[in-house]
């Protein structure tokens, strides 16, 4: 019964689309980007490299966590996509390329609360700053199920999760600051946990149904493969993070904002190199290992690579004044 009415809420939605002609699509289809990987990854470099240090790290862990605690949630349900669970339902082609897997809960969801939510509980005395985020988050949302790729459990649940796993590794942060070797303990549990996870998702046994024509629903390696990439995403996140915090400490709040705004656009056009050539890695080892590798580089440069060269220039460069 409940599944029903959740098929017939994407039902009217999709109805609303054809008798619109689809106006509202391109603007949700924009909206759901900002739970994709791009925009929240550049957000938090940005905001990691140039505002707010403790913030750029509570986005990029929470984002890591709660991708692989989504993951975990997803193999344990295995529940299909709604146009596998009725034909009638036909999702709006753009927004399939990132609909990948089993359907709950969303990743997209996930992702949104994990980076704007971030944003949201970090600067929570701001309403304004806290409206906007929340509401961008319920926007990415809703047009999961807008764009007919995902059910309002999905986006439900996936809210829900990823705003626990965000408050447990914000809480965890402030606990790893107030004693010693804290912060190694917690990326060493993430990692193995991350790991178990993943060994999990490639040995447990899948359930294979097929349609009406014979075709399986559900391609399950595709479903295993994603597991190396966020596992790579987790340990290039945490063990970036870590080292940066006990040998490299750079300061967000150095530089005037002439200095911040050049360290900015050099960050981004060093990131957008380095996602170039790590995605050359997907050639070579395909997607599983090469994802591992891609996700593992792009979070390395995040946290730990760009930092370090920050701190190098920052450094030669009162040297300089100095003499």
């Amino acid at each position: 019964m409940f599944l029903e009415l959740q098929l017939n809420y994407l039902l009217w939605l999709q109805n609303l689309r054809t008798a619109t002609d689809d106006f509202f699509t391109p603007l949700f289809l924009e909206i759901t980007k900002c739970g994709e990987y791009f925009i929240p990854v550049l957000a938090c470099s940005l905001i990691y490299w140039c505002i707010d240090k403790k913030l750029g790290v509570l986005i990029i862990l929470s984002s890591a966590t709660g991708l692989m605690v989504n993951h975990l949630l997803k193999n344990i349900a295995c529940i299909y996509r709604p146009w596998m669970l009725d034909s009638r339902i036909k999702p709006v082609e753009q927004a399939l390329h990132h609909a990948g897997g089993y359907s709950f809960p969303s990743g997209h969801s996930t992702l949104a609360v994990s980076c704007w939510g971030a944003i949201g509980l970090w600067y929570r005395k701001h309403k304004k700053i806290l409206i906007l985020a929340v509401l961008l988050c319920l926007l990415v949302a809703f047009s999961r199920n807008y764009l007919g790729v995902h059910t309002p459990q999905d986006i439900i649940i996936g809210l829900l999760t990823s705003l626990i796993t965000l408050i447990i590794i914000y809480k965890l942060l402030n606990w790893c600051e107030d004693g010693k070797n804290r912060d190694l303990v917690l990326t060493v549990i993430i990692s193995l946990i991350s790991i178990l996870i993943t060994v999990y998702t490639y040995v447990k046994s899948y359930p294979i149904d097929y349609d009406s024509t014979g075709k399986m629903l559900m391609d399950i390696n595709k479903s295993k493969i994603e597991a190396l990439p966020k596992l790579g995403f987790v340990l290039g996140a945490f063990w970036g993070w870590y080292v940066e915090n006990r040998f490299i400490c750079f300061d967000t709040t150095t530089g005037s904002i002439k200095e911040k705004t050049l360290r900015a656009v050099i960050g981004i056009i060093l990131l957008f190199l380095t996602i170039r050539i790590s995605l050359m890695w997907k050639d070579c080892y395909g997607i599983a290992w090469g994802g591992f590798i891609f996700m593992i580089t792009t979070s390395l440069f995040i946290t730990l690579i760009y930092p370090w060269l920050i701190k190098m220039y920052t450094k030669k460069h009162y040297l300089r004044i100095g003499r």
